[in-house]
């Protein structure tokens, strides 16, 4: 009877045992932030989970579809592999015609242990300009393996589209994937301003605050645009240095008071003074 009891003792100290490690083990999870412009409805495989900016760092990893819808009726869905203990991050300025939306997409893909790591762009369209950190390196498609872990500034041009600037972080044992759509601009009218003769704005004083300060640039100015999105007309152009007064910001823009108009700017090139 003795040698009975200590069977069921040992049996129930296993299971015990066994029930702890299994509702003890460290979980893996997956995490996804989704930002948009305008706000939208965000639908992962098939369920309303929320509007934009969304974020979750509880997800199970593996495949999802993502939809975005705005109340414009504009949309766009992808399909994305979320990773274990990494974040997957989507921007995106939703409008009516796929050639009039723009876009981003980061997540990291891991390594062979003991790699440095790694920076892949690709854009659509294709063959579109890459500046790291402010230094022109190629066009996309390409695969870096020489950009130190860190921080870094990404920026993707092409002619005829508005840029899209990226900030990311590179981890030594991971390769950033950086995925852009770039939107095309607004063709221009004949007999209109082109381009190249955008009006230049100027201001002679520093305004009361709240007011804008304009940053360093790659390209030595920065684009004024009619509403805050990428694929807005662009009604200026101001230089570094200069203050316009501060009227509003929302989803990283940044309204400002120009001498004959406003418009928006990106936040990643100002400085608001309070």
């Amino acid at each position: 009877m003795k040698k009975v009891l200590v069977g069921i003792i040992l049996v129930l100290v296993v299971l015990l045992v066994g029930w702890f490690f299994l509702n003890h083990r460290s979980v893996s999870y997956a995490a996804i932030r989704v930002d948009s412009f305008p706000k939208a409805t965000v639908t992962l495989n098939g369920k309303n989970v929320g509007t934009t900016s969304y974020s979750n760092d509880k997800l199970t990893p593996g495949s999802y579809s993502v939809i975005l819808s705005a109340p414009s009726g504009a949309n766009w869905q992808t399909k994305i592999n979320l990773t274990a203990d990494t974040l997957t991050y989507i921007s995106r300025d939703l409008a009516l015609t796929d050639d009039q939306s723009a876009g981003q997409m980061l997540f990291l893909e891991s390594l062979s242990s003991g790699q440095p790591a790694q920076l892949a762009v690709v854009s659509t369209p294709d063959a579109a300009k890459i500046a790291i950190d402010g230094l022109d390196k190629g066009v996309t498609s390409t695969l870096f393996r020489d950009v130190p872990a860190g921080d870094h500034e990404i920026i993707i041009s092409s002619p005829g589209y508005s840029d899209q600037v990226v900030h990311g972080r590179l981890i030594d044992g991971y390769r950033l994937n950086v995925i852009v759509k770039l939107a095309q601009m607004a063709p221009t009218a004949v007999g209109t301003a082109t381009a190249s003769a955008v009006p230049i704005a100027s201001v002679s004083a520093t305004p009361a605050k709240p007011y804008v300060v304009i940053k360093d640039t790659p390209t030595g100015f920065l684009r004024v645009r009619s509403d805050p999105s990428v694929s807005a007309s662009e009604t200026a152009q101001v230089k570094p240095g200069e203050t316009y007064p501060y009227l509003d910001d929302q989803n990283n823009w940044v309204q400002i008071k120009l001498p004959t108009l406003s418009g928006w700017v990106s936040e990643n090139y100002v400085t608001i003074e309070r």
